[in-house]
């Protein structure tokens, strides 16, 4: 997937939103300001992280990295909204 290229720090939660009765969506920018949609089971960031949710304000994906003693763990990463004071 197209997010997959870039570091989650090069990356922006712009928002998220929820149709009535469906799941939420997210609306992520890139470094250029284009915007993309994902949902959850999305890959974003070169982590490989997936998307298991997504709420009001955050976004959480699982990404699977080695840990020191060379195993393959989970670890959860959040992107949250940030609020714009005047």
């Amino acid at each position: 997937e197209v997010l997959e290229y870039f570091d989650l720090g090069a990356l922006t939660l712009v928002g998220t939103f929820q149709k009535k009765g469906k799941e939420w969506v997210a609306s992520i920018e890139d470094t250029s300001s284009k915007a993309y949609i994902v949902r959850r089971g999305n890959y974003i960031g070169k982590r490989g992280g997936r998307i298991e949710k997504i709420d009001s304000n955050t976004v959480y994906l699982v990404e699977q990295i080695l840990n020191p003693a060379g195993e393959v763990i989970d670890r959860q990463v959040t992107l949250t909204l940030s609020e714009v004071n005047d």
